[in-house]
């Protein structure tokens, strides 16, 4: 397993997968899972006028510190309603929630968007592999409760903070994801 780093190619040979890496690495297997992530820059942004955090800081109408300015999309943190604070989601449907409630607001028809909690759903193979909210919250106040198996009918881990659900983590147990 390699972490923090670069691949430069991949290649088939006998079978297998030749993976390059830079400085001349390459390393074979059978298998490869490739996981990339996307990162704000805001570097540009003059952080004494629009407040940042690990990217603009917006409100539920997509307005930051700046007078006039809105942001949406990977470059926006907005409220995570289930922690109540500014959190970065790069996700396809929040970029577009936010540009909605954006465009509304600066058409003088404020729209708000409550913002999003966590979320990442992903297919490996026959398996779905779902994760919602805070579900690695630690503490008195925290109790999980797990239900089910993986190979039939799906596996839930809740985690609840008092009576509140704040996190799940769900294995092929989508049928009511949406719900």
């Amino acid at each position: 397993m390699r972490l923090g780093c670069s691949l430069e190619g991949l290649e088939e040979e006998r079978g297998r997968v030749c993976c390059f890496f830079p400085q001349s690495i390459t390393e074979r297997a059978d298998f490869v899972a490739v996981c990339t992530a996307i990162r704000p820059n805001i570097a540009f942004i003059d952080r004494d006028q629009v407040a940042t955090d690990a990217a603009i800081l917006i409100d539920a109408h997509s307005r930051t510190s700046a007078e006039g300015l809105y942001a949406a999309g990977d470059c926006a943190q907005g409220i995570n309603p289930l922690s109540h604070v500014h959190e970065w989601l790069g996700t396809w449907a929040n970029a577009c929630y936010q540009g909605r409630a954006a465009g509304r607001h600066m058409a003088g028809n404020p729209s708000a968007y409550p913002g999003n909690p966590r979320r990442h759903v992903s297919p490996f193979y026959d398996w779905t592999y779902v994760q919602i909210g805070d579900a690695c919250r630690q503490g008195k106040r925290i109790r999980v409760e797990t239900s089910g198996t993986p190979f039939k009918g799906g596996f839930r881990l809740l985690v609840y903070e008092g009576d509140r659900l704040i996190g799940a983590n769900l294995i092929n147990d989508i049928e009511n994801i949406d719900a």
